[in-house]
């Protein structure tokens, strides 16, 4: 069952991983399954604030001081980003009321 993912939903990195910069990516390696995952700049921001659990809020405003991006924008992609990342267990997505 796929997560429900809004503002108050908090996010943190899985365990299971292993993450490095790489210039201004990210490659993460997924423990379990052994494949490599690379993020781009903005990718990168949101794994760095997902090391400590982070609201989908925070994260949204986060991007939105970096980077000039449109808020609609920047919400889709950042749900997408989300709901990729939770799909690959590379992230765990928390009810805000669990968390």
């Amino acid at each position: 069952m796929e997560s429900v993912i809004s503002d108050p939903s908090v996010v943190v990195a899985s365990k299971d991983q292993f993450s490095c910069p790489l210039g201004d990516d990210t490659v993460i390696l997924d423990l379990k399954a052994g494949l490599y995952f690379s993020l781009d700049n903005v990718g990168t921001l949101v794994w760095q604030l997902v090391q400590q659990p982070r609201s989908v809020r925070e994260l949204r405003e986060a991007i939105l001081e970096t980077f000039e991006v449109e808020p609609q924008v920047c919400e889709r992609d950042l749900l997408a980003l989300l709901h990729d990342l939770a799909g690959r267990n590379l992230v765990e997505i928390r009810d805000a009321a669990a968390a």
